[in-house]
């Protein structure tokens, strides 16, 4: 394939991922996912709570994470028939433990994560760590392209 048709591709969805991320009602953490195989999209997916779960603005923090559903689950559960063989688009962080667990399941074979340069993810390195370890295990691909926090230059 030619290298320029992929990166033209894969800017595209990242930024689409970026966009649909905004859907999020969570205040501070948005999250956003594509689901692709080829130039065509599968799926979409964005951070919240499960369908028919109101927000409570006063929720704890840990009761938040708790309720709410990462935009990769909500993209792979979501999509329109198999997702295997596709390529999952996320920004701007990296899948955790448990949303790597169901990529490697539902046979997506390429990641292509869109980071900020500002951004802090420690709290989640751990299991950012242990899911790159699963996608390692299971042959996916794992690629990652910088953004700024705004604009469309990577």
């Amino acid at each position: 394939m030619n290298d320029q048709f992929i990166d033209k591709w894969d800017k595209r969805f990242l930024e689409l991922s970026r966009l649909v991320g905004n859907w999020s009602k969570d205040p501070s953490t948005k999250i956003g996912c594509v689901i692709a195989k080829g130039k065509f999209i599968k799926s979409i997916g964005f951070n919240g709570y499960p369908s028919g779960i109101k927000d409570n603005p006063k929720d704890s923090r840990d009761l938040k994470l708790s309720k709410t559903i990462h935009a990769e689950v909500n993209a792979i559960i979501n999509a329109r028939g198999d997702v295997k063989n596709c390529t999952l688009y996320t920004t701007p962080f990296p899948p955790c433990d448990k949303c790597g667990a169901l990529i490697v399941q539902s046979g997506i074979s390429r990641i292509v994560v869109g980071l900020q340069h500002n951004l802090d993810f420690a709290r989640w390195q751990q299991y950012i760590d242990i899911a790159q370890d699963m996608f390692i295990d299971a042959g996916i691909i794992v690629d990652r392209m910088y953004m700024k926090s705004e604009g469309k230059d990577y």
